[in-house]
């Protein structure tokens, strides 16, 4: 069988992406920002892929979640950050950019902002950074950006202090055709993947510190990023996290 695959193209993924070698198919790769693997699942052009968790409600009829897997954070995440001159709560109103790469994060902050302050912080949304009186930053751009901006939030801390359970920020789908044929063998190079990660740690985060670009991010600064990641949650992780980004706060 011959797969399609989409991975993440940030180091946040780099967990989910080893013992490439091992992959139990014969398999093409794309990686990519999750918005542009959203877009090519809700086309139906990946077979398997990283998709965000929020974005898989669209596809959900054409694709499975593989359980478990997942990049989630339970608190601060450093790779999720609001820029602004203002502070949080006086965004009303405010031009706010996006990048375009991940809705999932998009999502999240527009629901911190509405269970905390009543608004929508997306409700006037700029074209551009520099017309915005604040940006959301996501992946690896998040950890590079240059920021003139007077404050920086992180979105992971601000879901926690919201809402008191972890984000799921993205999760694995797989076409609803082959899945009872593959599942298994999907859901065991992810697990390998992870155990390969976790055991030899200080070589992927030496290899992420390369990846990033960032000149003062060192291999310890990986470890410590990484330390806020989790890969692993259980479905009742996904059902709250879902249950939020749908408006559900109750």
């Amino acid at each position: 069988m011959f797969l399609n695959v989409g991975e993440i193209s940030f180091i946040n993924s780099i967990p989910l992406k080893l013992c490439a070698e091992r992959f139990p198919f014969a398999r093409k790769t794309y990686s990519l920002a999750p918005s542009k693997l959203n877009n090519m699942c809700r086309a139906g052009a990946l077979d398997v892929s990283a998709v965000s968790f929020f974005a898989y409600g669209d596809i959900e009829k054409s694709y499975a979640r593989l359980p478990n897997f997942c990049i989630a954070t339970d608190g601060e995440v450093k790779s999720i950050e609001l820029f602004s001159n203002f502070e949080f709560e006086e965004l009303r109103g405010k031009k706010v950019f996006a990048s375009s790469f991940s809705e999932n994060s998009i999502a999240a902050l527009s629901a911190i902002s509405k269970f905390k302050f009543g608004f929508d912080v997306f409700e006037n949304r700029a074209d551009s950074v520099e017309d915005a009186g604040a940006a959301l930053m996501i992946g690896d751009l998040a950890m590079t950006y240059s920021s003139k901006f007077a404050f920086k939030y992180d979105v992971g801390t601000l879901w926690r202090e919201a809402f008191n359970v972890p984000l799921i920020c993205s999760c694995i789908a797989v076409k609803r055709e082959i899945y009872n044929e593959v599942k298994g063998e999907i859901f065991a190079y992810y697990e390998n993947s992870l155990s390969e990660f976790e055991k030899n740690i200080g070589h992927y985060c030496g290899l992420a510190a390369v990846a990033l670009g960032k000149p003062d991010f060192s291999a310890e600064d990986a470890k410590r990023y990484y330390s806020g990641l989790k890969y692993r949650m259980d479905e009742i992780a996904f059902k709250k996290t879902r249950d939020i980004l749908d408006g559900k706060f109750a």
